[in-house]
């Protein structure tokens, strides 16, 4: 019985020897092509949307008092004119809400959503 347990330790002591050994050598021999970007950065001026969820702390309104004060507002896609073109809607936690209409040629026209 002592004889199995020791051919047993040696057996998986070898084998973890060896994974680990292979596993600190260096993989990577194959060449690495450069990969075009899939986004292109635009501006605000290129693309007629400039919305940003400022936050504006104060002594009610703040981590401390309000868990998720810094979990921010959403953004929702879709067609709200049925023009064939997606939409973008923007929340915000302490701002106005922008609905921004997607007049096609990355231009769109922002339009304020008043609560009814």
């Amino acid at each position: 019985m002592m004889l199995s347990s020791k051919i047993f330790f040696f057996y998986y002591s070898s084998l973890f020897s060896c994974l680990f050994f292979y596993a600190c050598q260096n993989h990577n021999k194959r060449d690495v092509k450069e990969i075009a970007p899939l986004f292109t950065l635009l501006t605000p001026e290129q693309t007629g949307i400039g919305f940003s969820n400022e936050l504006e702390e104060g002594l009610n309104t703040n981590i401390l008092v309000y868990e998720y004060f810094y979990n921010g507002g959403g953004v929702a896609l879709g067609d709200v004119n049925n023009d064939g073109l997606q939409d973008i809607y923007f929340t915000a936690n302490m701002k106005d809400n922008k609905l921004y209409l997607n007049k096609g040629k990355c231009s769109s026209k922002m339009y304020l959503l008043m609560p009814v």
